[in-house]
């Protein structure tokens, strides 16, 4: 009976710390004027007992969420021991997943994407499929032979390690700072693709930062309201332009709710109808010059801005991955940094569980309560967005 007391109480601290923002100062002081005797450092204890069991639950629930058909993914700024850092947000309607490293690099995005806590933890690999991602890289002929004549077919590094082993045999190399920059991330990538640990993101929707490129194992998709951002920062002078200005975005968004409706019927000859609608809108000229390089820059990016009449079922916009870092933004604001490495990986699995059992229609509480007591037969967020893949795709 009185373990039950204990935790009930180490839920409500842990809900109110990790779920309401509420700061340890505060809830140390509720719990003080309620005749609990507990000591900051007591309080600080608690809060972080049990996050061996939520980084455990979070690293599940981002390989659930990854099996789904698409992912939404976003970054946004942290405070670590007042460093700056980043959290990147991985998400869609079943799960969200944060994980805060020190930079917002595509090593950095390959880490979140597989549930490593640093890039220390990152595998590399020299086979076929690093040569070829060499080459696209346009790594230079001399750089590229260097690399095989030293370097086994298969053969495998940590990050670290691969550092040190470039460092000391091809120091040409590793002092090309942005080229090797290029030669870690097609080792990093390409053993990405081979490990089956973790569902490889089949379809990602970003707000085209570079970071992103070549992650998705199949496609990539753009959102259409950051597309729309350097429309609306246009800032017409000219009478002329203006008029140009607002009856472009007035066919923009005309055809952007023409997709929305495409998703809800969607068929062979509308997408069509729909392609070459697009051409015809961006292929457009004015004579406001700053407006026709926005339209071409549209234009470059129809393969991924026009995703939708492939995949319905994914969304036009990275709203939820920006919802979901708000989150973080709220964490940010209200305490303004975590001061230490386990009390970030506390806060990124709690704040995963938590935002995720919202999604899923969980009650916060009672899972979290079910989680400190180890339950062996409660039914996991993970086995949630399991089944309900399982029951879309049916």
């Amino acid at each position: 009976m009185r373990q039950k007391v204990v935790n009930l109480l180490k839920s409500f601290i842990i809900t109110q710390n990790k779920v309401c923002d509420v700061t340890n100062k505060k809830i140390l002081t509720m719990l003080q004027s309620m005749g609990i005797e507990i000591s900051a450092g007591a309080l600080s204890n608690i809060l972080l007992e049990y996050k061996d069991l939520a980084q455990t639950d979070k690293d599940a629930v981002l390989k659930a969420g990854l099996s789904s058909s698409y992912t939404q993914t976003d970054i946004t700024g942290a405070r670590v021991s007042g460093k700056n850092h980043h959290t990147h947000i991985i998400t869609n309607d079943l799960f969200t997943s944060y994980t805060t490293l020190p930079g917002k690099s595509a090593l950095d995005v390959l880490c979140a994407y597989q549930a490593l806590t640093s890039k220390d933890e990152l595998i590399l690999i020299y086979n076929k499929q690093t040569i070829g991602l060499l080459e696209q890289a346009k790594i230079s002929k001399k750089d590229k032979d260097a690399l095989n004549e030293l370097l086994e077919c298969n053969q495998q590094f940590t990050l670290p390690e691969f550092e040190k082993y470039i460092e000391e045999k091809i120091p040409s190399l590793y002092n090309k700072k942005n080229i090797f920059i290029k030669v870690k991330h097609a080792f990093a990538l390409s053993y990405y693709r081979l490990q089956t640990d973790v569902a490889q993101a089949n379809c990602v929707i970003s707000d085209n930062a570079p970071e992103y490129n070549k992650i998705a194992q199949q496609d990539h998709g753009l959102c259409w309201v950051h597309d729309a951002r350097p429309y609306k920062k246009l800032t017409a002078v000219l009478d002329i332009h203006r008029v140009e200005l607002d009856k472009f975005q007035d066919k923009y968004w005309s055809f952007y709710h023409e997709l929305l409706d495409y998703k809800t019927n969607p068929n062979p000859k509308l997408s069509e109808k729909l392609s070459e609608k697009f051409d015809v809108l961006f292929s457009v000229k004015t004579s406001y010059f700053q407006l026709n390089q926005c339209i071409e820059n549209s234009l470059k990016k129809k393969q991924k801005l026009l995703l939708v009449l492939k995949r319905p079922e994914i969304p036009l916009h990275n709203n939820l991955a920006e919802l979901g870092a708000r989150r973080q933004v709220r964490k940010r604001d209200i305490s303004l940094h975590t001061m230490t490495t386990d009390g970030t990986r506390c806060q990124d699995a709690f704040m995963t569980i938590t935002q995720t059992a919202i999604q899923l229609g969980v009650d916060v509480f009672k899972y979290i309560k079910e989680l400190i007591a180890n339950k062996k037969d409660r039914t996991s967020l993970a086995d949630i967005i399991y089944q309900k893949i399982i029951t879309n795709t049916s």
